[in-house]
Protein backbone atom coordinates (compact mmCIF):
# COMPACT_ATOMS: atom_id res chain seq x y z
CA UNK A 1 0.00 0.00 0.00
CA UNK A 2 1.21 2.97 -1.07
CA UNK A 3 0.71 6.85 -0.20
CA UNK A 4 -0.73 9.43 -2.74
CA UNK A 5 1.51 12.09 -1.96
CA UNK A 6 5.43 12.05 -0.32
CA UNK A 7 5.99 12.90 3.82
CA UNK A 8 6.24 11.41 7.32
CA UNK A 9 3.15 8.31 8.27
CA UNK A 10 1.80 10.54 11.19
CA UNK A 11 -0.18 7.07 12.52
CA UNK A 12 -1.35 3.88 11.78
CA UNK A 13 -4.76 2.46 13.50
CA UNK A 14 -4.43 -1.31 12.05
CA UNK A 15 -2.83 -4.45 13.90
CA UNK A 16 -0.92 -6.91 11.50
CA UNK A 17 -3.26 -9.30 9.88
CA UNK A 18 -6.43 -7.33 10.40
CA UNK A 19 -8.86 -7.42 8.27
CA UNK A 20 -10.10 -3.82 6.93
CA UNK A 21 -12.69 -2.91 4.25
CA UNK A 22 -12.57 -1.01 1.03
CA UNK A 23 -12.14 2.59 1.74
CA UNK A 24 -11.48 2.69 5.03
CA UNK A 25 -8.78 4.87 6.52
CA UNK A 26 -5.64 3.17 8.02
CA UNK A 27 -3.32 5.62 8.28
CA UNK A 28 -2.12 9.07 7.65
CA UNK A 29 0.65 10.66 6.43
CA UNK A 30 1.85 14.33 7.42
CA UNK A 31 3.14 16.36 4.55
CA UNK A 32 5.62 18.00 6.71
CA UNK A 33 3.74 21.74 5.71
CA UNK A 34 1.13 23.62 7.15
CA UNK A 35 -1.60 25.43 5.55
CA UNK A 36 -3.86 28.51 7.43
CA UNK A 37 -7.58 27.67 7.57
CA UNK A 38 -10.72 30.65 8.43
CA UNK A 39 -14.76 30.01 8.15
CA UNK A 40 -16.82 31.01 6.09
CA UNK A 41 -20.02 32.91 7.02
CA UNK A 42 -22.86 32.25 4.35
CA UNK A 43 -22.39 35.95 2.81
CA UNK A 44 -18.68 34.99 2.24
CA UNK A 45 -19.32 31.93 0.66
CA UNK A 46 -21.04 33.53 -2.21
CA UNK A 47 -18.85 35.70 -2.73
CA UNK A 48 -16.49 33.19 -3.05
CA UNK A 49 -17.96 31.14 -6.25
CA UNK A 50 -14.92 32.04 -8.17
CA UNK A 51 -11.90 31.91 -5.41
CA UNK A 52 -8.89 33.35 -6.76
CA UNK A 53 -5.66 31.01 -5.75
CA UNK A 54 -4.05 33.12 -3.13
CA UNK A 55 -4.82 35.50 0.00
CA UNK A 56 -2.81 37.32 2.17
CA UNK A 57 -2.04 36.09 6.05
CA UNK A 58 -1.24 38.26 8.81
CA UNK A 59 0.06 36.41 11.89
CA UNK A 60 -0.50 38.45 15.05
CA UNK A 61 3.19 38.45 16.66
CA UNK A 62 4.34 36.80 13.91
CA UNK A 63 6.30 37.55 10.81
CA UNK A 64 5.58 39.95 8.07
CA UNK A 65 2.37 39.44 5.87
CA UNK A 66 2.68 36.39 2.90
CA UNK A 67 0.85 35.21 0.09
CA UNK A 68 -0.05 32.03 0.83
CA UNK A 69 -1.37 29.50 -2.06
CA UNK A 70 -3.47 27.03 -3.29
CA UNK A 71 -6.17 28.66 -1.81
CA UNK A 72 -8.95 26.17 -1.67
CA UNK A 73 -12.97 26.47 0.00
CA UNK A 74 -14.76 23.38 1.42
CA UNK A 75 -16.14 21.64 4.33
CA UNK A 76 -14.45 19.98 7.16
CA UNK A 77 -15.57 16.39 8.17
CA UNK A 78 -18.19 16.09 10.81
CA UNK A 79 -15.93 14.30 13.08
CA UNK A 80 -13.41 17.15 12.98
CA UNK A 81 -15.73 20.01 13.65
CA UNK A 82 -15.31 21.80 16.70
CA UNK A 83 -18.02 22.03 19.29
CA UNK A 84 -20.63 24.85 19.01
CA UNK A 85 -19.37 27.51 21.93
CA UNK A 86 -22.69 28.67 21.89
CA UNK A 87 -25.01 25.65 22.77
CA UNK A 88 -27.38 26.05 19.59
CA UNK A 89 -28.33 29.29 20.70
CA UNK A 90 -29.84 31.40 17.91
CA UNK A 91 -29.37 35.39 18.75
CA UNK A 92 -33.00 36.35 16.69
CA UNK A 93 -31.64 39.80 16.13
CA UNK A 94 -28.35 38.45 14.17
CA UNK A 95 -27.75 38.89 10.27
CA UNK A 96 -28.31 35.51 9.16
CA UNK A 97 -25.78 36.09 6.27
CA UNK A 98 -23.14 36.54 8.97
CA UNK A 99 -23.78 33.10 10.57
CA UNK A 100 -20.96 30.63 9.49
CA UNK A 101 -21.96 27.23 7.43
CA UNK A 102 -19.01 25.50 8.35
CA UNK A 103 -17.22 25.81 5.10
CA UNK A 104 -13.89 26.90 5.39
CA UNK A 105 -11.48 28.79 3.07
CA UNK A 106 -7.54 27.11 3.56
CA UNK A 107 -3.90 27.45 1.44
CA UNK A 108 -0.83 26.91 2.39
CA UNK A 109 1.95 28.18 3.65
CA UNK A 110 4.95 28.82 1.69
CA UNK A 111 8.21 27.46 2.75
CA UNK A 112 10.91 29.44 4.10
CA UNK A 113 8.08 31.35 6.43
CA UNK A 114 8.20 30.64 10.27
CA UNK A 115 4.94 29.71 11.93
CA UNK A 116 3.57 26.52 14.34
CA UNK A 117 0.38 25.04 14.40
CA UNK A 118 -2.31 26.16 16.43
CA UNK A 119 -1.39 30.06 15.82
CA UNK A 120 -4.35 32.44 15.07
CA UNK A 121 -4.00 34.40 11.69
CA UNK A 122 -6.43 36.77 9.81
CA UNK A 123 -6.78 35.54 6.18
CA UNK A 124 -7.42 38.33 3.50
CA UNK A 125 -9.10 37.21 -0.06
CA UNK A 126 -9.10 39.39 -2.45
CA UNK A 127 -12.48 38.10 -4.33
CA UNK A 128 -12.14 40.74 -7.65
CA UNK A 129 -11.46 44.25 -7.72
CA UNK A 130 -13.60 46.94 -10.74
CA UNK A 131 -13.15 50.69 -10.83
CA UNK A 132 -15.36 53.25 -12.14
CA UNK A 133 -18.41 51.54 -11.33
CA UNK A 134 -22.13 51.64 -10.30
CA UNK A 135 -22.40 51.67 -6.41
CA UNK A 136 -25.12 51.01 -4.16
CA UNK A 137 -25.73 50.34 -0.49
CA UNK A 138 -26.33 46.45 -0.22
CA UNK A 139 -29.61 47.62 2.07
CA UNK A 140 -30.83 48.89 -0.93
CA UNK A 141 -30.79 45.74 -2.49
CA UNK A 142 -33.13 43.01 -1.85
CA UNK A 143 -30.61 40.05 -2.90
CA UNK A 144 -27.23 39.62 -3.27
CA UNK A 145 -25.72 37.72 -6.01
CA UNK A 146 -26.09 37.58 -9.43
CA UNK A 147 -29.23 39.53 -9.78
CA UNK A 148 -31.38 41.94 -7.17
CA UNK A 149 -34.27 44.22 -6.86
CA UNK A 150 -34.18 48.22 -6.20
CA UNK A 151 -36.72 50.56 -5.55
CA UNK A 152 -36.58 53.41 -7.76
CA UNK A 153 -38.45 56.82 -6.80
CA UNK A 154 -38.97 59.54 -9.27
CA UNK A 155 -39.88 63.36 -9.00
CA UNK A 156 -43.04 62.65 -6.97
CA UNK A 157 -41.98 59.98 -4.82
CA UNK A 158 -43.61 57.21 -6.96
CA UNK A 159 -42.01 53.49 -6.47
CA UNK A 160 -41.33 51.21 -9.18
CA UNK A 161 -39.56 48.12 -8.33
CA UNK A 162 -36.42 47.81 -10.36
CA UNK A 163 -34.71 43.88 -10.97
CA UNK A 164 -30.78 44.43 -11.35
CA UNK A 165 -28.05 42.45 -12.34
CA UNK A 166 -25.35 42.48 -9.32
CA UNK A 167 -21.54 42.37 -9.78
CA UNK A 168 -19.01 42.30 -6.75
CA UNK A 169 -19.46 43.60 -3.38
CA UNK A 170 -17.79 44.44 -0.52
CA UNK A 171 -20.19 43.92 2.23
CA UNK A 172 -21.09 47.74 2.14
CA UNK A 173 -21.49 48.37 -1.43
CA UNK A 174 -22.48 46.28 -4.41
CA UNK A 175 -21.49 46.79 -8.13
CA UNK A 176 -24.76 47.11 -10.15
CA UNK A 177 -23.93 45.73 -14.06
CA UNK A 178 -27.22 46.60 -15.61
CA UNK A 179 -30.45 47.99 -15.50
CA UNK A 180 -30.20 50.68 -13.27
CA UNK A 181 -28.89 54.23 -14.90
CA UNK A 182 -26.48 56.48 -12.98
CA UNK A 183 -28.07 59.34 -11.03
CA UNK A 184 -31.38 57.66 -10.31
CA UNK A 185 -32.90 57.74 -6.94
CA UNK A 186 -33.63 54.44 -5.33
CA UNK A 187 -34.79 53.06 -1.58
CA UNK A 188 -32.23 52.99 1.02
CA UNK A 189 -33.72 50.57 2.97
CA UNK A 190 -35.64 47.65 0.40
CA UNK A 191 -38.71 46.96 1.40
CA UNK A 192 -38.97 42.95 2.77
CA UNK A 193 -35.02 42.99 2.32
CA UNK A 194 -33.16 39.92 3.50
CA UNK A 195 -30.42 42.47 5.54
CA UNK A 196 -30.01 43.50 8.70
CA UNK A 197 -31.82 46.93 9.19
CA UNK A 198 -33.38 48.67 12.79
CA UNK A 199 -37.55 48.44 12.05
CA UNK A 200 -37.72 51.81 14.08
CA UNK A 201 -35.19 53.72 11.80
CA UNK A 202 -36.65 55.94 8.84
CA UNK A 203 -36.27 55.23 5.62
CA UNK A 204 -34.42 57.25 2.74
CA UNK A 205 -33.49 57.30 -0.87
CA UNK A 206 -29.84 56.85 -2.06
CA UNK A 207 -29.29 59.34 -4.94
CA UNK A 208 -26.45 59.39 -7.91
CA UNK A 209 -24.33 57.30 -5.85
Amino acid sequence: MTAPGPGTLATLDVLPQQQVSVGQEVATVSPGTLSVSAPLTQEQQFRLLAPPTTARVTVPGGPDTFECTGLRTGTPEASTTAPDPTGGYVDPYADPAQSTTGATVSCRVPDGVQVFAGLSATVDVTAGSATGVLLVPVTAVRGRVGTGTVWVTDETGAQTETEVTLGLTDGTNVEVTGGLEEGAQVLQFAPGSDQLSDPYAAGGTYGGY
